[in-house]
This record gives C-alpha cells, structure tokens and sequence, in this order.
C-alpha cells in the first residue's frame, strides 16, 4: 500500500526519499535529536519561568492587599504617621502581616501591631 502510494503522489515519494536519507546519516539524526531536545529544554524553561512569575505576581499582590488592610484598620482606630506606613509597606513576610491583621483586633494601641512587624 506505501509503495502504491509513493508511486501515485510524486511529492510525497521525494518527501519519502528524504526522510529515508536523513535517518541513514547518523550525523543529521544526531542533530535532529540534539535540536529537538533542545526545543523542548528550551519551552520547559520558559513554562517553569512563567509560572513563577505569575506565582510572584500573586504573592506581591497579596502583600499589597494585606498592607492596605492592616493600614486601614490602624487609621480606622488610630493615627499613623508616614514613618508607620513605611514600616507596614517594607515588610514583605506575609505571615507576619497577617499575625499584625489579626493582632490589631485584640490590641489595645499600635504599637503592638506594629511590634509585631
């Protein structure tokens, strides 16, 4: 059925002819292998990259949104000044940020929230 085939459609015969000289040359399939592994190295990098900056991405966006709770909530019951914000702002643990938002609930003043940073 292949030879059939290979004898009705010249194109595909000289695509056939081709295929059967690149897998005799050893040194063509070696690169063709090398260029393949190389291509999926390549798109493997570029995925894990990708997810970890949209990993990053989310992690910043939950630092940003965190930071504004917990500077809202402090204004809400008390006055903060530039150098407080700053303080809330640089911290970049999240863990540390939540414990404040929670802390703020139970906490008589700021200054034991912002211990806590």
């Amino acid at each position: 059925m292949i030879k059939i085939l290979l004898e009705s459609d010249e194109d595909l015969k000289s695509a056939h002819d081709m295929y059967e000289t690149f897998n005799r040359n050893d040194e063509l399939r070696e690169y063709a292998l090398a260029r393949e592994k190389y291509e999926r190295d390549n798109l493997h990098r570029q995925n894990m990259a990708r997810k970890k900056g949209l990993a990053e991405g989310r992690e910043k966006g939950e630092l940003k949104k965190v930071h504004t709770i917990l500077i809202r909530q402090l204004e809400l019951k008390y006055t903060l000044s530039e150098d407080e914000k700053n303080q809330i702002l640089s911290v970049t643990d999240l863990k540390k940020l939540d414990t404040a938002v929670d802390a703020f609930v139970f906490a008589e003043d700021k200054e034991r929230v912002l211990k806590l940073l």
